[in-house]
């Protein structure tokens, strides 16, 4: 609502209104000036009304009325969906797990939430209760329901004007907190594999040395091989030697 110059009408404030009897009185039920404080009044509204007609016409001015869509009509139904469409559109909850404690979640401000377990897709005793607070948001102990993985829970969301939309959801099983090993495990089979690469590194390079020390004389055997050799070469000349003085 706004005053005649655009000026929104704020909540709290006092304002003068100018209204026709009917509605003063709370016709049609309309219960909204019941509490006002009466001011002034002015000729019956039916003959203002009539008056103004007169005056229009006195000024050789055209008459007329068209719809200015000022007032729309809604049924009820349509009421009603619009109401569940806003109370599904700022409602959200977390998963419930199996040993949760509470359903977490926001909705409409001050709503109020019933939960229950979902039996043969009718929710049954016993049924939690409470409200949301000030700004939507929604913490409720559930621990009584004594969920379990599987299980159905059913949340039901009333808004201010008793209009109630419904949410449903499986149970899932807890989260169980584990240790990823994966990173230590390869950190060791990297471990191991280096260790394994350097065994084997070390093994070819001891399996090349012995080899190489069969195949390369010793010193030792070396020296003993030439005395051995020039021991064979004065024999043979010492025997040359006698067989020649014997020929002679």
């Amino acid at each position: 609502m706004m005053e005649s110059d655009g000026t929104p009408i704020e909540e709290n404030q006092t304002y003068n209104v100018v209204i026709n009897d009917f509605l003063f009185g709370g016709g049609d039920g309309f219960a909204g000036f019941r509490d006002a404080i009466y001011k002034d009044a002015m000729q019956p509204d039916t003959e203002t009304f009539v008056n103004y007609i007169k005056t229009l016409e006195s000024m050789g001015k055209e008459i007329s009325a068209s719809v200015e869509g000022r007032k729309t009509y809604k049924s009820a139904e349509e009421i009603q969906n619009e109401a569940i469409a806003k109370i599904k559109e700022a409602t959200s909850f977390e998963q419930v797990k199996e040993g949760d404690t509470y359903l977490v979640g926001k909705t409409l401000a001050s709503a109020k939430i019933n939960v229950s377990k979902i039996s043969k897709q009718k929710a049954v005793n016993p049924i939690i209760s409470a409200s949301a607070d000030e700004n939507g948001s929604v913490q409720l102990d559930i621990q009584s329901l004594q969920f379990i993985e599987g299980n159905q829970l059913l949340v039901t969301v009333t808004d201010a004007n008793g209009y109630t939309a419904e949410f449903s959801q499986t149970i899932v099983a807890a989260t169980i907190a584990t240790t990823d090993s994966s990173d230590s495990t390869d950190d060791s089979t990297s471990t191991t594999s280096s260790n394994d690469s350097t065994t084997a590194t070390s093994t070819s390079t001891s399996k090349g040395n012995t080899n190489s020390e069969k195949n390369l004389p010793k010193t030792g055997e070396t020296r003993n091989a030439a005395l051995t050799l020039l021991g064979v070469l004065f024999l043979g000349a010492g025997g040359y030697l006698i067989y020649r003085k014997k020929a002679a």
